[in-house]
């Protein structure tokens, strides 16, 4: 089934406002780049009512592996438009001691609870999203493609993000993803 990018509006705007607030590290930040304006829109079937298109809390419209391809070739085409950037998601309940991260390689941390799995520009493709979405335990998935790179090098070796790569990837956020449809879907949030 095609899915058609669909407006979301002002109430599209505040869901994902409220998505991203009070989550500590990268999400108040993605939250205060809303205020600068964009267009807020969902990837959904075509013909889908305007009444249904505005309960992100229900399911039942599409399949999340429709989303996925829909959001692979979006992530696709900004990074082909794009000369540096990354592809962050924050993990909303996993916090830097706990068991579940595993051997992933490109995980950092910020000063309080926060996980970020990051995905260099070069490194976008199906099978590394596929790993990173994997990665999050959070039920809300939160992930925002930045016109900023950084790699581990630039990070001390406690992979622990400083204020200041937080507020790059912030700054220079082009789309913020946040799950909705029950998570079968996402809506999202484009710089203007």
């Amino acid at each position: 089934m095609a899915l058609k990018q669909i407006d979301l509006g002002a109430t599209g705007l505040d869901y994902v406002a409220s998505c991203l607030r009070g989550w500590p590290g990268l999400c108040p930040k993605l939250a205060k780049q809303l205020e600068q304006g964009g267009e807020v829109f969902a990837a959904l079937p075509e013909g889908t009512s305007r009444e249904r298109v505005l309960q992100f809390k229900t399911g039942g419209l599409l399949a999340w592996r429709e989303t996925r391809v829909w959001l692979d070739r979006e992530l696709e085409q900004l990074s082909s438009r794009s000369d540096s950037g990354s592809l962050v998601f924050q993990d909303l309940v996993t916090g830097p001691q706990d068991p579940c991260l595993g051997e992933y390689e490109d995980v950092f941390f910020d000063g309080q609870s926060g996980v970020y799995y990051v995905i260099g520009l070069h490194d976008i493709n199906t099978t590394s999203i596929s790993r990173a979405i994997s990665q999050v335990n959070s039920f809300l998935l939160v992930a925002a493609f930045c016109n900023f790179s950084f790699s581990a090098a630039d990070v001390p070796a406690t992979r622990i993000l400083g204020e200041t790569l937080i507020d790059g990837m912030a700054d220079n956020a082009q789309e913020v993803f946040v799950s909705a449809y029950d998570r079968e879907g996402l809506v999202v949030w484009r710089k203007d």
